[in-house]
């Protein structure tokens, strides 16, 4: 009997998971904008799209997204530049996803929740500044 009541009231943690438990789903990246040679750019504005949403920061700032275990999509615009760089940012695994081998099914909740993948802290997003348009010479 013993046995059974432990085992029930077991289930609820097998079928949580670690991430779930003890992370947040929330993160907060902070988004730079540089031109190519390393200037800090002003008040870009910026979206990160992933699984979870659509999130907006202008430049630099930071932004509060929720995490999703695909990978982001970041756009950046502001008038006179055009973007240089590739925009999508790839996930990686938290620390204690890895714990629930022990308790596999909450591998899964983790992945379904989005708890299980971070994203890195800091993202820097590069323009080109667009040629100046020549001037008529009379």
């Amino acid at each position: 009997m013993l046995k059974r009541v432990l085992f029930i009231l077991l289930i609820p943690f097998m079928l949580t998971s670690c991430s779930t438990i003890f992370g947040d789903d929330n993160q907060i990246i902070s988004i730079t904008t540089l031109d190519l040679e390393g200037n800090t750019i002003k008040d870009a504005e910026c979206t990160l799209q992933n699984d979870e949403g659509t999130f907006y920061v202008k430049t630099p700032g930071q932004m509060l997204i929720k995490q999703a275990c695909g990978d982001a999509q970041l756009t950046c615009v502001k008038e006179g530049y055009t973007p240089a760089t590739e925009a999508e940012i790839e996930k990686s695994h938290k620390g204690s996803t890895w714990v629930n081998v022990l308790f596999w099914p909450g591998y899964f909740i983790d992945r379904i929740s989005g708890s299980a993948c971070k994203y890195p802290d800091k993202t820097t997003f590069f323009f080109k500044k667009n040629p100046e348009p020549e001037k008529a010479g009379f």
